[in-house]
């Protein structure tokens, strides 16, 4: 399985030829390859921040939904926090800081 190596942490990638942009030709490779090419520009605005997802699992055509939850498979290196929302719910949410 591929991997990429962030600082100490080798993180497995997965289904890297999965089309997210048909009509471009756009894969999952090129999408991780285009945020480490800007990751040196962009970190700094979001750094410290938590993190939201909107996944596409069959695709951009697909049903959406968000995750904001640690998902259990998570490194255990990964910084977390807890936010408490206006209904009282916490939830434990990824910071982007790496």
């Amino acid at each position: 399985m591929p991997g990429i190596l962030l600082e100490k942490h080798k993180l497995r990638l997965t289904n890297l030829s999965k089309m997210l942009w048909p009509e471009d030709n756009i894969t999952k490779a090129d999408f991780i390859k285009y945020y480490t090419e800007i990751s040196e520009a962009i970190l700094p605005h979001l750094k410290n921040r938590p993190m939201v997802f909107t996944r596409y699992p069959d695709g951009i055509y697909g049903k959406a939904f968000y995750q904001k939850n640690v998902p259990e498979y998570a490194p255990n290196w990964v910084k977390t926090v807890n936010i408490i929302s206006e209904e009282g719910n916490t939830t434990e949410y990824m910071i982007i800081n790496d």
